[in-house]
């Protein structure tokens, strides 16, 4: 029988039996199947192969360089979102803004950090009527701006805190939407948005 490499592959010894149909047409070849990343036409045709060899990664399409890659986990298959490197540049285009926020968007900037994370800054001035707290961290919920298709999370989550620029401290926390929109939402206690005010976002993030 085949000895077992430090990569988990089965292979032939000079001591083993010679048996080639079970040695590399099942054992390795099985081996081989569940650590290759192979490609299939449809997920249809991907989720018929993975009963018969359990792979962790997948291209789907009509070749790897067009295809979507997917990762499996959990019993899920999950596209794993393709930006170019790892380390993308800025993408400064898309971003949109609500026309009765009272937000204008004076600069900003989306790129790839990681396999699947994200990291956003965007510079917003505030020209709307001043917004005092209803309560102790709570104001009105105000719609900020709406990222760019292809970097909004994928799921919601808070967000802890949005600077005031040039005075050192966070006054406001927001929300992320999955559908893109970008929500302000609470406040420091008596922490009073005003006109003229402008605040910057800035967050790393799952895609």
């Amino acid at each position: 029988m085949p000895s077992t490499s430090a990569t988990g592959l089965p292979i032939m010894t000079s001591g083993d039996a010679p048996n080639v149909p079970a040695d590399v047409g099942i054992n390795l070849a099985g081996a081989l199947d569940k650590v290759t990343v192979p490609l299939f036409a449809s997920t249809t045709a991907r989720d018929a192969a993975y009963a018969n060899a359990q792979f962790g990664l997948c291209f789907v399409g009509t070749s790897v360089d067009a295809g979507t890659l997917y990762r499996r986990r959990g019993g899920s298959w999950y596209e794993i979102a393709d930006k170019g490197s790892l380390i993308g540049p800025w993408v400064t285009s898309g971003l949109s803004v609500p026309g009765a926020s009272g937000f204008s968007v004076t600069s900003y900037g989306f790129r790839l950090v990681g396999p699947g994370l994200a990291a956003m800054m965007v510079d917003t001035l505030y020209s709307g009527a001043d917004i005092t707290p209803s309560a102790v961290f709570n104001i009105s919920d105000t719609n900020a701006f709406t990222m760019p298709a292809g970097w909004r999370v994928n799921s919601p989550r808070d967000w802890p805190s949005v600077d005031v620029v040039n005075m050192g401290f966070w006054a406001y926390g927001g929300r992320l939407q999955s559908s893109g929109t970008v929500v302000l939402d609470s406040s420091r206690t008596s922490a009073v948005l005003t006109s003229g005010t402008t605040l910057r976002w800035t967050s790393v993030y799952p895609i």
